[in-house]
């Protein structure tokens, strides 16, 4: 993200180009950047627009465009994660007051999205995936044992946040670590996985705190987890505990259905839930509009 003066959209795109190349290790005639304006913010005194920057090079994007043509697949746009997980659930966010944060946990890295209503502000990649747990545990450096299981986590009281929706609505974990594996493996305050809750939970309220800063508004209403490890319903309670922020777990399936609304989850709920489709959904509904 970057702070520029508030230009129009030509002069917007120039600037952007500008403060870009100064940041890119290659040429940025060799990139695609494009940029989505995430607002006007105050600094110094200042009125400016709050900017996300996606650049990528043009070789790595033409070779999966290749990829794709092989494959005899037609290619209608490109878009990216944050904009596909916004886009999924853009018909529970009509309330364009409310502040909702996506974390969309993957094997390898962690999406964190926030949105004012259905307009993204926010957007960071974060290199940190349940892969590194799974390995450590693979190694025998983590004992997942039923001898050694931590007890299981005290519900949480009523006071505290939980993920909302109905019980039929949170699927098991159906790949990956078991549900619960990566809770029961935090043998202990130094174990690996204890570690990597901790770290994932302080980058999330980093990026929080950058938010309310930036934006000079009250602290997120609610996350919503999505991704492949979003079926672990105690590791998103875990971390929707320790960063104090109600929580529900994201039904891709269930959003596109009309009426809903962000805890919809707790009225008429499916057999399954799958939140690892959330960037699918996303993309296809992008896909109809262009």
């Amino acid at each position: 993200a970057m702070k520029i003066p508030r230009l129009d959209s030509k002069a917007t795109e120039l600037a952007v180009r500008r403060t870009v190349q100064m940041e890119l290790p290659y040429p940025i005639d060799e990139a695609v950047v494009r940029h989505i304006v995430a607002g006007e913010v105050y600094d110094n005194g200042k009125m400016l627009q709050e900017v996300i920057v996606i650049a990528i090079p043009l070789d790595v994007l033409n070779a999966h465009l290749d990829a794709f043509g092989r494959m005899g697949l037609e290619i209608v746009g490109v878009s990216i994660e944050s904009v596909a997980l916004v886009k999924c659930f853009a018909g529970l966010l009509s309330n364009s007051a409310s502040q909702i944060a996506f974390i969309d946990m993957g094997s390898t890295s962690t999406q964190v999205t926030i949105s004012h209503g259905a307009n993204i502000v926010f957007s960071r990649n974060i290199l940190h995936g349940i892969d590194q747990v799974a390995q450590t545990a693979v190694e025998g450096q983590t004992t997942l044992s039923e001898e050694h299981q931590s007890p299981e986590p005290h519900p949480l009281s009523a006071q505290n946040p939980e993920i909302d929706g109905a019980d039929s609505a949170l699927r098991p974990n159906t790949g990956g670590l078991p549900e619960g594996a990566l809770l029961r493996a935090s043998v202990g305050t130094g174990t690996p996985a204890k570690s990597w809750v901790n770290t994932i939970c302080g980058e999330i309220g980093q990026c929080m705190r950058y938010h309310e800063s930036t934006f000079r508004i009250s602290k997120i209403e609610r996350m919503i987890f999505t991704g492949g490890q979003a079926k672990d319903r105690q590791l998103c309670q875990e971390i929707a505990h320790s960063l104090n922020v109600p929580a529900q777990i994201g039904d891709p399936l269930a959003a596109m259905r009309p009426g809903n609304t962000p805890d919809a989850s707790s009225g008429e709920a499916r057999s399954t839930t799958d939140p690892d489709l959330a960037v699918s959904v996303g993309l296809s509904l992008i896909g109809e509009e262009m």
